[in-house]
């Protein structure tokens, strides 16, 4: 009898992936030993993606569907995994990240971790009622040691916002104030490049989503937004497909000198926030956060 964890197929694809594969491989009478040696691979894999520790490329749900006498349901099964959403997928994202040569992230709603204050990570992540709020900002600054890595270590970060992100007002007005100076700062490492995609560039692809594509030395892979659980892509042609709307998006955006005019600018419209406070009344048409 195994002692290995039993997989629940109704959790995610990527968990009926695993079901199956095991399921396929006992009906065989096979052992993951014996499987692993037909196949040309580890009994570590086969271990690995029977119990969701890791996921299986194409090529071994190819051969799995051939040795196990599948057809090309693990195939299919494989297929479909790599392309739903799910919490699980962000851990497998942030392992890459480290690793990553590269990365070239838009955001529509939030500065992005790499940039942000502890305070600001506190108010973002006090928002979603964590059961450990300190160890989840701590976990979310670990992140930026990333951009702090001596040469030639560093990743090439470039980092696009669109202007929105600037006035949301999280935390509060000092929250944000200093989040700005600490952007502004951030903007000066000599690997990382902050640009603002301005209100005035209008429709583009961003307003699609947010999202990340990682440089690594195997290929480049991408991450997507989305509630719940994002999703982890590896399809090339996704990948680039990604990568040409982020050019593109790019071209949309303010230079960096512009950026940062326009960042202090937002600096100056919270100092008038902090005075407006203090006055019983507003003039008309001035902005209310």
């Amino acid at each position: 009898m195994s002692n290995e964890p039993q997989i629940d197929p109704y959790k995610s694809l990527s968990a009926f992936f695993a079901y199956e594969l095991r399921r396929a491989r006992e009906a065989e009478g096979l052992s993951q030993n014996d499987l692993a040696a037909e196949i040309h691979t580890t009994r570590a894999c086969v271990c690995a993606y029977e119990t969701c520790a890791r996921r299986p490329d194409r090529e071994f749900a190819q051969d799995a569907d051939k040795r196990l006498n599948t057809e090309d349901r693990l195939q299919i099964i494989h297929h479909h995994a790599r392309k739903e959403h799910g919490s699980q997928w962000l851990m497998e994202f942030l392992e890459h990240e480290k690793e990553a040569t590269s990365v070239k992230i838009y955001q529509s709603k939030a500065i992005h971790a790499f940039l942000q204050t502890e305070a600001y990570a506190m108010a973002m992540i006090a928002a979603g009622h964590p059961k450990d709020l300190n160890a989840a900002v701590a976990a979310r600054l670990a992140r930026q040691e990333l951009l702090t890595r001596e040469e030639p270590q560093a990743p090439y970060v470039w980092i696009l916002m669109d202007q929105s992100v600037l006035l949301h007002m999280v935390g509060g007005v000092e929250v944000m104030r200093a989040q700005l100076v600490h952007l502004l700062k951030a903007g000066e490492f000599p690997k990382v490049t902050v640009q603002i995609v301005p209100f005035s560039a209008g429709a583009h692809w961003g307003m699609n989503g947010e999202f990340t594509i990682l440089g690594l030395d195997e290929g480049d892979i991408a991450y997507t937004e989305a509630q719940i659980g994002g999703r982890l892509i590896y399809d090339p042609a996704e990948v680039q497909e990604l990568g040409v709307r982020y050019d593109q998006i790019r071209a949309k955006a303010l230079s960096e000198d512009a950026s940062r005019k326009l960042i202090n600018k937002t600096m100056g419209f919270f100092d008038e926030v902090c005075v407006a406070k203090e006055q019983p009344q507003r003039r008309r048409g001035e902005l209310v956060c």
